[in-house]
């Protein structure tokens, strides 16, 4: 499934592909009082790439829930650049175990709202939709491993998911929209503190690019009849 993605989902595989290589060479150096940024950044590069794979092997709501470890560990990572002291992150116990707080997480998602309002909008946005759609196990989401064989009087459970096109062309651009609008963050954010990193010579090229193909693949999505039949649904819902 993974070898035969490039010719099965084209531009889509390969805009997906090209920001998650991206995210592995777009910092050159990380100075060592950034650590913290670093354990983020790690958990983004695995989680990513996680999701990219599960995507492709027709496991939509790992994938996605991969997706949600990506939008946490980056705003983690964002707010580390500013503050890369452990103690915004974790607290210790009387016993000396490690601690991660809701206010901590609570704080770092109140000053990306109030420094980097469309950031924190797009994350929770897409956070929102994980949560309502895949995080908690429902019918829609077991749709995706059951299949009827009225014919025979029998059920089909595979492993995986029913193949469809428009959802994986979709997460693949979802994927490589999400990192993207990180780097962007991460290199707006640094730009305060120029000694905590040093980005690539063409991080500013590649970026750029891509974002060009963000917006086309974007603009396809909303302007196609399953995308727009979606939203009619869902405004028609809303009124009621």
């Amino acid at each position: 499934m993974v070898r035969s993605a490039p010719d099965r989902f084209g531009e889509h595989f390969q805009f997906a592909f090209e920001a998650h290589a991206l995210l592995n060479d777009f910092i050159l150096s990380v100075d060592a009082s950034r650590f913290v940024f670093t354990i983020f950044l790690s958990q983004m590069r695995k989680h990513s790439l996680l999701a990219l794979l599960s995507t492709l092997r027709l496991h939509r709501t790992q994938a996605l829930m991969d997706v949600r470890q990506v939008l946490e560990a980056g705003v983690n990572a964002a707010y580390a650049i500013l503050q890369p002291d452990i103690s915004h992150f974790a607290e210790f116990d009387e016993h000396r175990f490690i601690e991660t707080p809701k206010k901590l997480s609570h704080k770092r998602y109140q000053w990306l709202t109030a420094n980097h309002p469309k950031a924190s909008r797009s994350i929770q946005g897409m956070k929102d939709i994980i949560n309502d759609s895949i995080s908690h196990s429902n019918l829609v989401s077991g749709m995706l491993n059951f299949v009827p064989d009225l014919k025979n009087d029998a059920f089909g459970t595979p492993f995986f998911d029913i193949e469809d096109e428009y959802h994986i062309k979709n997460d693949l651009w979802m994927v490589g929209d999400v990192l993207i609008g990180f780097m962007d963050l991460f290199y707006g954010v640094s730009r305060t503190t120029p000694e905590a990193m040093k980005f690539s010579s063409d991080f500013i090229e590649r970026i750029r690019a891509l974002r060009i193909k963000d917006d086309q693949l974007k603009q396809e999505v909303m302007t196609s009849e399953r995308f727009i039949k979606t939203m009619e649904s869902k405004t028609q819902s809303t009124k009621k």
